[in-house]
């Protein structure tokens, strides 16, 4: 019986060993940063979206909103000349767009929540690559410096 648990312990033990050596540690490294790059560039790109949304957002209540002006003055003028069925027209209209830029201003106020939870689990994801024991490169390549971690070609 002691032989045979014996047997199993060795081969299991030389299984695991194949197994290592199979693994390559070199290529499951690079296989690991390329996807934390990728992850990387779609967060980037999630965050230039939720800008460009918020920015087209306020630029929409800003229209809205000198719009919303000149709907007064012409309200002024119809209450001033007694054209009622015109006030009622524009009035209507009024209350359409303010309730449009209400909607706008929720939906930019989300949008720059959503940015700033997007800012905070970047800087989160930096973080835990610098408490891994990442350091920036002292090479010339184009990533950005929370991807750059020790590599043969920058060592001097």
């Amino acid at each position: 019986m002691a032989l045979i648990n014996r047997m199993s312990r060795l081969f299991t033990a030389d299984l695991h060993a194949v197994i290592d050596r199979l693994e390559e540690p070199d290529v499951l490294l690079k296989q690991a940063i390329r996807e934390m790059e990728d992850e990387l560039a779609l967060r980037d790109h999630r965050i230039r979206l939720l800008d460009h949304e918020r920015e087209q957002c306020t630029q929409q209540a800003a229209d809205i909103d000198r719009e919303l002006a000149r709907t007064a003055e012409q309200l002024d003028v119809c209450f001033d000349s007694g054209e009622e069925q015109l006030a009622r027209t524009l009035l209507k209209r009024r209350l359409e767009m303010e309730h449009i830029v209400a909607r706008l201003r929720t939906r930019a106020d989300a949008t720059t929540k959503a940015l700033a939870e997007e800012h905070a689990q970047l800087s989160s994801s930096g973080a835990r690559s610098t408490r891994c024991g990442n350091r920036p490169r002292r090479c010339s390549r184009t990533c950005p410096p929370s991807l750059r971690i020790p590599c043969r070609t920058s060592r001097r």
